[in-house]
């Protein structure tokens, strides 16, 4: 993880759903990446690395903002309260 920020949010909503910077599917729950982010910026600036503590906390914000968006999308779409699924897993009605 390298603490240069990088132009462009890390994390955005698509249909639904959050994906990567790159366009992929979260792999893994995005509240539990939500929580390991805060977790790292906590311990990154209790390790006096301002600039990791920096980048955790920006990854975590993005993070957020695109879960929030997420959560938009999916109340307007009458499918609010579905949790976020693997990737490959669509967490939306069918």
């Amino acid at each position: 993880m390298s603490p240069e920020r990088v132009a462009g949010p890390a994390y955005r909503a698509i249909g639904g759903e959050v994906v990567s910077r790159a366009g992929r599917a979260l792999p893994w729950p995005a509240l539990a990446l939500l929580a390991f982010y805060g977790r790292e910026a906590l311990a990154r600036h209790a390790a006096k690395d301002a600039a990791g503590a920096r980048h955790c906390a920006w990854m975590a914000v993005d993070l957020a903002r695109a879960l929030t968006a997420v959560d938009d999308w999916r109340r307007a779409a009458g499918v609010a309260g579905q949790p976020l699924a693997p990737a490959g897993k669509s967490s939306r009605a069918t």
